[in-house]
């Protein structure tokens, strides 16, 4: 069917959500001749001078990336959960901050053959979302379009929770597992989705990050994410408004 996202001397229409593989964009601002590419709608940017040939649109590539310390059963929950989830064509891929022992964290991601991605534990879990963000992590697949970023102690409660964020994003949102209100208005850094064109503009209050305070500081204080994708005239929300329902849970979090 085709995808009216933009007709009628160019209306936009924010609330109609966008198909994964449509067979006709039909939206001016895709059409070459008509707006530069860098400054039409980052929704409809992929199909931008291919108007030719909308029914091959390519594919969005979605990474599930969860962050790993030294909590190696974590890691085997976070394995087992992923074994019986509905992935919707996602990539779990582990990213782990070196500690001790750090062999088996390998040797257990290689048993149930899921990517392992190690670095240095600087900057702590916000400092390995910076280097994704950079496009520097080494042997970090870097061809994403959906990047849902997991600390490790927040598990999948809901085996569709992949498909419950990508249907947040294509209704226009951004969607995390909570915003909480609690020092400001912020979003958890515990789960959120990024698109490649947030990860690009966002900034960070240094280069590397190296301290706890850094990652506060991306949180809930001067370079708080929930603030940028609000200048970002993106909308944030939680992916479930009730934390009992959220298809992720962390301990401490809502009433379980």
């Amino acid at each position: 069917m085709e995808w009216d996202y933009q007709d009628l001397y160019e209306i936009h229409c924010p609330t109609l959500p966008v198909p994964s593989r449509p067979i006709i964009v039909h939206c001016q601002e895709s059409k070459p001749f008509k707006k530069e590419k860098a400054n039409i709608d980052p929704k409809v940017q992929r199909w931008h001078d291919r108007w030719w040939e909308e029914y091959h649109c390519p594919d969005e590539k979605t990474i599930v990336a969860v962050i790993v310390w030294n909590r190696f059963d974590n890691l085997r929950r976070w394995l087992n959960c992923w074994k019986a989830c509905d992935r919707s064509e996602s990539e779990l891929v582990i990213v782990h901050n070196l500690e001790s022992d750090n062999e088996r964290y390998e040797q257990l991601c290689a048993e149930y053959n899921v990517r392992y991605v190690s670095r240095p534990n600087r900057g702590f879990d916000m400092g390995a979302f910076q280097d994704i963000c950079r496009e520097r992590l080494k042997n970090f697949p870097n061809d994403w379009n959906n990047l849902i970023w997991i600390t490790d102690d927040c598990i999948p409660m809901q085996k569709d929770f992949v498909r419950q964020f990508l249907v947040k994003l294509r209704a226009g949102f951004i969607p995390c597992y909570e915003i909480s209100d609690e020092v400001k208005r912020h979003i958890r850094t515990t789960g959120f989705l990024v698109t490649k064109d947030i990860s690009r503009r966002l900034e960070f209050p240094r280069d590397p990050m190296e301290t706890r305070d850094d990652c506060y500081v991306l949180e809930h204080k001067a370079f708080s994410i929930f603030d940028q994708i609000v200048a970002m005239g993106l909308k944030p929300c939680m992916v479930n408004p009730s934390l009992d329902q959220s298809p992720l849970w962390i301990r401490g979090a809502g009433v379980h």
